[in-house]
C-alpha cells in the first residue's frame, strides 16, 4: 500500500489574466477595465494576456532547463494538475509539458469570492465595508457574501493532497 507523497511536487501559478490587470489597475483608482462587456464574463473566463502567455512560455522553459533536464525530477512528469481556470489552461498549454496530459482538477481552483468577486475595488470596498470590516476579527473563518471561507479553501486542497498521497507516491508532480 503507497502511502507516501509525491517524489516532487511543483506548484506554478497562472501567468498574468486581464482580472489581474484590471484589478491591479482598479486598486490604484483606475477602473477602465471594468468595461460592460468585461463585468459579464465570470472570474474564471478571464484569459492570459500577452504578458501572461509569456510568462507560461517562460516558467515551461525554467522547468525543462532545471528540473526535466537535469536528472532531479523524471523526463516527463507523472502527474499533470491544472483547475478549469481558462489562465489556468492557457498557462499550462503554452507552458508546452507533456501537452495533452493535463487533468483538470477542480478542487484546486482559486478561492471563490461570491458578490465580491468580478467588481472594481472602490466599488466593491464602498459597497461591502461591513462585511470587508469583519473580515479582520477572524480571517480563516470570514465569507465573503456567497463566497468561500479560507477554512473552506483548506479542505478543498487537503483533499487534492489526500488523492495524490494515494495515487502518485514517489512520483513527479505538477
Amino acid at each position: 500500500m503507497k502511502t507516501g507523497m509525491p517524489r516532487h511536487l511543483l506548484l506554478v501559478r497562472h501567468g498574468e489574466s486581464e482580472g489581474n490587470v484590471a484589478n491591479r489597475k482598479s486598486r490604484k483608482g483606475d477602473d477602465s477595465h471594468f468595461t460592460n462587456e468585461f463585468l459579464k464574463v465570470h472570474s474564471s473566463n478571464w484569459a492570459l494576456t500577452e504578458r501572461g502567455v509569456e510568462q507560461a512560455k517562460r516558467a515551461g522553459q525554467w522547468i525543462r532547463e532545471n528540473f526535466l533536464n537535469t536528472g532531479i525530477g523524471s523526463r516527463e512528469f507523472d502527474g499533470l494538475f491544472v483547475s478549469e481556470f481558462v489562465r489556468t489552461r492557457q498557462t499550462a498549454s503554452h507552458m508546452a509539458l507533456n501537452a495533452g496530459r493535463w487533468k483538470i482538477n477542480r478542487l484546486i481552483v482559486e478561492r471563490d469570492w461570491g458578490l465580491m468577486d468580478s467588481m472594481p475595488h472602490g466599488k466593491r470596498v464602498k459597497k461591502y465595508a461591513e462585511v470587508i470590516a469583519k473580515r479582520l476579527q477572524a480571517m480563516i473563518f470570514w465569507r465573503p457574501i456567497d463566497g468561500e471561507r479560507l477554512i473552506d479553501l483548506e479542505v478543498r486542497i487537503r483533499s487534492f493532497f489526500d488523492t495524490l498521497h494515494r495515487t502518485h507516491d514517489g512520483k513527479d508532480v505538477i
